[in-house]
């Protein structure tokens, strides 16, 4: 049985902090044990011991510091956390998979100059995809994007990645890395089971 590390969003609750996780991630991820890695940087290491993961899920939920909306929308300490996950997976070979704010987060850090355009008027629009025929990888019909923010593409960014897929405003929706195993998505696949065989397959 396979083994997926996931991270988790932090919730606050009169002076409480929980650590959540989607419970779609259970059934998405069949045959597999999910460990949760909480928002600790002080206890990454003890979750870093198992010899052998076979993947990384950056999981969605909240803003990355650099498009926090307030001084109270985002997380230090998961920042911290997935920061040094990026780098684990890079330096160990592990599939690292970019679910929403997961994919923004892989992009701040991977692609330092990269612009991001405030999308909140759509957000709530499906976004078209087009058959994306690059690294063996399709999708058909409609994904819904709840994003504040979306990924404009450059040109300079297919130096170091595969473009899966743009809306018709030309963000980024997907990507794959050419060197490394990182795939990431601006929509949540968990929650309708899109791509199901896509993910599973890239975790074996």
């Amino acid at each position: 049985m396979k083994t997926v590390l996931l991270t988790s969003r932090s919730i606050k609750k009169n002076d409480e902090i929980y650590f959540s996780l989607d419970k779609n991630w259970l059934n998405y991820l069949l045959n597999t044990k999910i460990t949760l890695i909480p928002n600790l940087p002080s206890k990454m290491n003890v979750y870093l011991e198992e010899p052998s993961y076979s993947g990384i899920v950056l999981a969605g939920g909240g803003n990355i510091r650099k498009n926090s909306l307030s001084n109270n929308d985002f997380d230090d300490e998961r920042e911290i956390v997935e920061e040094h996950l990026i780098e684990y997976s890079i330096a160990n070979n592990i599939p690292l998979i970019g679910v929403c704010r997961g994919m923004q987060k892989i992009m701040t850090v991977l692609e330092k100059k990269i612009e991001f355009v405030d999308n909140k008027i759509d957000i709530k629009d499906p976004y078209k995809l087009s058959n994306a025929i690059k690294s063996e990888v399709t999708f058909k019909g409609t994904r819904t994007c709840y994003n504040n923010f979306s990924i404009l593409y450059d040109k300079n960014i297919e130096n170091s990645w595969d473009v899966l897929c743009l809306d018709s405003n030309k963000n980024i929706l997907a990507v794959i890395h050419k060197k490394y195993k990182i795939l990431s998505f601006m929509w949540h696949p968990e929650r309708d089971m899109s791509d199901f065989e896509l993910i599973n397959s890239f975790l074996n």
